[in-house]
């Protein structure tokens, strides 16, 4: 029981360790050959499972290739690929990378409703602008 107080002493002082962090999240698997019910980690964001764990040896994760991108902990079988392009009136915010999808945003002059992105109404004569539209 003294384990945890004193982890969760160290986190606070070693900048950038957690408790959390030192522990990567697992899943349960079937060993095909054995029938036993391993604990394999998950492989981190940026990566997936390239082989499931076996009795000797851990998860084997590798990185996701160009244009393709894995958010969370996984043990998926390829990374996702970025499919979120940018349409008519919006632009890129954040481009694909190992981790993140694309994100984009409306231009200049329009604003968002249902994933469309919709051009501000303009003033009649004689009115002006109270608050500029997001």
């Amino acid at each position: 029981m003294l384990l945890l107080p004193v982890l969760f002493l160290l986190s606070g002082v070693l900048p950038g360790v957690s408790v959390v962090d030192s522990v990567p999240p697992t899943f349960d698997h079937r060993d095909p050959s054995t029938r036993e019910t391993l604990i394999c980690d998950k492989c981190p964001p940026g990566t997936h499972m390239a082989a499931y764990c076996t009795p000797t040896k851990a998860t084997v994760c590798a990185p996701c290739r160009s244009r393709h991108f894995t958010a969370f902990w996984n043990y998926l079988p390829k990374c996702l690929y970025c499919n979120n392009y940018c349409v008519e009136n919006q632009e890129v915010e954040t481009e694909c990378t190992a981790t993140t999808n694309r994100v984009c945003r409306c231009k200049e002059g329009f604003y968002m409703t249902n994933d469309f992105c919709w051009r501000h109404s303009e003033c009649g004569p004689g009115h002006g602008i109270k608050t500029k539209g997001l």
